[in-house]
């Protein structure tokens, strides 16, 4: 029989044809053990195209992400921050189509979701009525962590305190020229830092592997990224279940993996005035496979 064997994949080799010769991962499982869909700046608002930027066709791309994600079998959305470009009449049409899939959506919020008026800004819909701007969950030995990219910020400040802090640490980044040091990027503020760390800490005795979602990408070192960024990739190595950090922000998209974490920027949905981009995530037990739909890319992260 091994003769037989030997002398079929030799055949094989002769004519031409590929042959894997790599055994099964035994941790391999063939069905997920999650799934989920993604979805980035989407920007929608009733106003006319800008440059890249179609705003009104977010709403047609939406509904077609969704009825896709949800015939994919997708257990819930993740929507990635900027679901509107401005003004708080925008997110009602937008959150109308998320609801109409029947699904979950798990909503970060981006910083053109506060470009509405400052008394708008408290009761943005993408906040959950206890008012809390970052939140976790665990599903089948996955902790899903949303992190508030706006917490320290010019923009979206949680207070007048981290708005201080905002103006101050921008002041000193660009007074050492600092690429992200931009009106229109935040950090996370030491009290959110904390609760982080608790949420890693009880992910790592739990034997959790870890999710993490922001709005902002803190990897490679790009002028999009979160203002503290080092120091959240400082502490991320602390913490080898921290699988990947999945973000937006950056319309262009983004890749790169430090340590044992991915980093996986989506594109955004509003770029292009017809071609989608949008994702289906499939999580196994050896790895977690995006299916790219439109500019989006498709990534294989075996861990």
């Amino acid at each position: 029989m091994k003769a037989f064997i030997t002398t079929f994949l030799i055949s094989l080799i002769s004519l031409g044809m590929p042959v894997s010769m790599n055994k099964r991962n035994p941790n391999s499982q063939e069905n997920p053990v999650i799934t989920f869909g993604v979805v980035a700046d989407v920007q929608y608002s009733d106003y006319d195209a800008g440059i890249s930027r179609f705003y009104r066709n977010s709403k047609a791309k939406l509904q077609e992400a969704v009825t896709q994600l949800k015939a994919d079998s997708a257990e819930f959305i993740v929507s990635m921050g900027d679901l509107i470009d401005k003004d708080f009449d925008s997110f009602e049409p937008v959150l109308a189509i998320l609801s109409s899939s029947g699904l979950k959506t798990h909503h970060i919020v981006g910083n053109h979701d506060y470009s509405v008026r400052n008394n708008q800004k408290k009761h943005l819909p993408l906040i959950d009525s206890s008012g809390n701007r970052y939140y976790s969950f665990s599903k089948n030995k996955f902790r899903f962590i949303f992190l508030d990219g706006n917490d320290v910020s010019i923009y979206g400040a949680s207070s007048r305190k981290t708005e201080k802090e905002a103006t101050e640490l921008l002041a000193l980044m660009r007074s050492k020229g600092e690429k992200n040091a931009l009106d229109w990027n935040g950090a996370i503020g030491s009290v959110q830092i904390k609760w982080l760390t608790d949420e890693l800490t009880t992910a790592e005795k739990n034997k959790e592997r870890v999710f993490l979602f922001c709005h902002f990408p803190i990897a490679p070192d790009n002028a999009h990224n979160l203002l503290n960024s080092r120091e959240v990739l400082e502490l991320l190595p602390k913490y080898p279940g921290v699988l990947a950090w999945f973000a937006g922000h950056n319309h262009e998209g983004n890749y790169i993996k430090t340590g044992s974490t991915y980093h996986v920027t989506f594109k955004a949905m509003v770029e292009t005035e017809s071609e989608n981009s949008f994702a289906m995530v499939r999580v196994f037990g050896d790895r977690v496979e995006i299916s790219g739909y439109g500019r989006e890319v498709s990534r294989r992260l075996e861990y």
